[in-house]
């Protein structure tokens, strides 16, 4: 992690480049997104992914499933800890590096010796990079179609096939997912 002053200095750099950038509001969607990312891959659903990642790095997740943890095996998972590290602007955008802590839990009611010992708790960082996106289309990741911005739910919804999408997700892609054990 970095001390809160380089914080500040990260910060005042990507505003330079994206004025209405918000440190609070990506961290918060990063812990959700997390979430969202890891409980469509162990439910082996990835049309429920509602936030724009990289193909790549879906590829990426798909072929290391282990380092990342996914398993149906675990009762839960949260992130606890999600601040900015670094951004570094590159010809085709700023790209913005968070430093998440993640805690994943089995609890032992529901394994099959009910032994309290057999509980597992594991802590992993994760960096977490974004690429912000600029002049994004409004159209659905999943089918093409328009997208129409939900007030209520805070959400881009799919007129054609109904997919909907974080708000956040039109600002930022994940491009990567750098695990430390």
């Amino acid at each position: 992690m970095i001390q809160r002053e380089e914080k500040i200095i990260v910060e005042n750099r990507i505003k330079n480049d994206i004025p209405t950038f918000d440190r609070e509001r990506l961290n918060q969607y990063t812990k959700s997104a997390i979430v969202n990312i890891y409980n469509s891959f162990s439910n082996g659903d990835l049309n429920n992914i509602n936030v724009r990642v990289s193909k790549e790095l879906l590829n990426k997740i798909s072929n290391n499933m282990e380092l990342y943890r996914i398993s149906k095996d675990y009762d839960n998972i949260v992130v606890q800890y999600a601040d900015i590290i670094d951004y570094e602007r590159k010809e085709d955008a700023g790209y913005v590096k968070i430093y998440t802590t993640i805690n994943f839990y089995d609890n032992y009611k529901n394994n099959e010796t009910r032994n309290y010992f057999d509980d597992k708790n594991w802590n992993d960082t994760w960096i977490i990079t974004y690429k912000a996106l600029s002049n994004v289309d409004n159209n659905c990741k999943n089918c093409g179609s328009e997208m129409e911005y939900n007030k209520e739910k805070d959400v881009y919804e799919c007129k054609f096939c109904r997919s909907s999408f974080h708000k956040d997700s039109k600002d930022w892609k994940i491009v990567d997912i750098e695990v430390e054990k």
